[in-house]
C-alpha cells in the first residue's frame, strides 16, 4: 500500500507536458460541461414549478423551454468548436514533419 501511494506522489511530481493553451481549455471545457447540466437541470425543476403563472399569455414552464433549449445548445456548440479548434491546432503544429524536404542535394 506503500509502494503505491509513493508511486502517485511520484508521478504528480512528473512535470505536465500539455501546453497553458491546452490546460486552459480544459478548464473551460469542464465549466461549460457543469453549466450545461446544470441548465438542463434547472429547465426542468423551474418548468415543473411555475406551470400555473403565465407571462404573456403563455406558461412559465413553456418560456423555460423555450429559452433553456437554446441555451443548451449554444453551450454544447461551443464545447464542439472549442474540441475542434484544439483538434485542429494538434494537427497543424507536428514539430517532426519538414513543409518542403530536400529530396536531392546536388
Amino acid at each position: 500500500m506503500r509502494e503505491q501511494i509513493q508511486a502517485r506522489i511520484d508521478a504528480m511530481q512528473v512535470p505536465d507536458e500539455r501546453s497553458d493553451v491546452e490546460q486552459i481549455w480544459e478548464i473551460v471545457r469542464s465549466w461549460l460541461v457543469i453549466s450545461r447540466v446544470v441548465a438542463l437541470v434547472l429547465m426542468i425543476i423551474l418548468s415543473e414549478f411555475t406551470e400555473e403563472y403565465f407571462l404573456i399569455g403563455i406558461s412559465v414552464s413553456a418560456w423555460c423551454i423555450a429559452i433553456g433549449i437554446p441555451v443548451i445548445i449554444a453551450i454544447s456548440v461551443f464545447i464542439i468548436l472549442g474540441d475542434r479548434s484544439r483538434k485542429s491546432a494538434e494537427e497543424v503544429e507536428p514539430s517532426n514533419v519538414l513543409k518542403r524536404p530536400i529530396m536531392e542535394r546536388r
